[in-house]
C-alpha cells in the first residue's frame, strides 16, 4: 500500500518541498505565514489555505498523516510557521 505520496502540480510540488505549504492532520492545506505573493492573481498559492485536499474513496489509501506531521516538524525546526 502506497501512503507516502500526493499528486501535485509542479508549482505546488516546489512550494511543498520548500515547506511553504503542508497538509494538516485533517487533510487541509496549510500555507506558511512567511509566504508572500501578489494576492490578485488567479494562480495564488494562498487561495488553497485551509482547503480540503481530494482524498481517495477508500481510507486505506489516504496519505499518511504521520508523514505530513514529519514534513511540518522538519520545517518548523527551520523557523517556518503555519
Amino acid at each position: 500500500m502506497l501512503n507516502n505520496g500526493i499528486a501535485l502540480c509542479p508549482n505546488l510540488h516546489r512550494v511543498f518541498d520548500r515547506g511553504l505549504i503542508s497538509i494538516s492532520d485533517d487533510y487541509r492545506v496549510l500555507v506558511s505565514n512567511s509566504f508572500s505573493e501578489y494576492s490578485d492573481t488567479p494562480y495564488s498559492i494562498k487561495q488553497f489555505q485551509n482547503k480540503q485536499i481530494i482524498l481517495p474513496d477508500e481510507e486505506k489509501y489516504f496519505p499518511s498523516i504521520d508523514n505530513f506531521r514529519k514534513h511540518r516538524e522538519r520545517f518548523i525546526k527551520k523557523g517556518i510557521r503555519y
